[in-house]
């Protein structure tokens, strides 16, 4: 109760500074071998892996742990059979948002080679889904964000891993989902009735991330 408390102040749902200390305790029930802790600890890291993995005691973790964590984050991503399209979209944003936060001192590299291990994972599932992934509202709302930069480097990333996943078994299905994602396309029209709700959808997707 006490690194609950002290520690990990219960567990709350936004990480505002408890980060830190929660990673110090997610090493203490690792070491000390409170399991029942140890699983809420590494749920919570997991959940909130873009801040927690930029702090430098977590670049401090045993390898074996922080490779516990990079699980825990790609198991999360597809636990959900209907959401899991969605959320690994929100997982490559998350990890460029990571990558690009981290500074180049040498405990960062680490953490950066993570992240980029977890980033290749979600743009393979991604590639793999990607006809469902087209037409979601996460996925929607990554391309305006991208149309509004100079360099849209998770397109960039995405369309790299496209190339690189093409097959005589999947390049028709492909070839539709790209030409959905170009202006013009499936993604660029009206699409009737279902279009209205596929928006609003999109803007409570934009309000949670908020």
């Amino acid at each position: 109760m006490v690194l609950t408390r002290e520690y990990c102040r219960f567990f709350p749902k936004v990480a505002d500074g408890v980060q830190k200390s929660i990673v110090e305790c997610l090493s203490l029930t690792s070491a000390l071998g409170l399991l029942k802790l140890h699983g809420t600890c590494r749920r919570w890291v997991a959940e909130h892996f873009v801040k927690s993995w930029s702090e430098r005691n977590f670049s401090l973790l045993p390898a074996e742990l922080q490779r516990a964590c990079l699980a825990d984050v790609a198991t999360a991503m597809q636990h959900n059979e209907h959401e899991k399209v969605q959320s690994s979209v929100g997982v490559l944003c998350a990890t460029e948002q990571l990558i690009g936060s981290m500074p180049e001192v040498k405990w960062a590299k680490q953490v950066v080679s993570l992240a980029t291990e977890l980033q290749e994972e979600s743009l393979r599932f991604l590639v793999q889904n990607l006809s469902q992934v087209v037409r979601t509202p996460a996925f929607h709302s990554l391309l305006r964000r991208e149309e509004g930069t100079r360099e849209p480097a998770l397109l960039r990333k995405l369309c790299a891993a496209v190339r690189e996943e093409v097959s005589v078994e999947n390049c028709c299905s492909l070839f539709s989902a790209v030409d959905a994602m170009l202006p013009g396309g499936g993604l660029g029209e009206e699409n009737g009735p279902h279009r209205e709700k596929e928006e609003k959808e999109e803007e409570e997707e934009e309000k949670k991330e908020e």
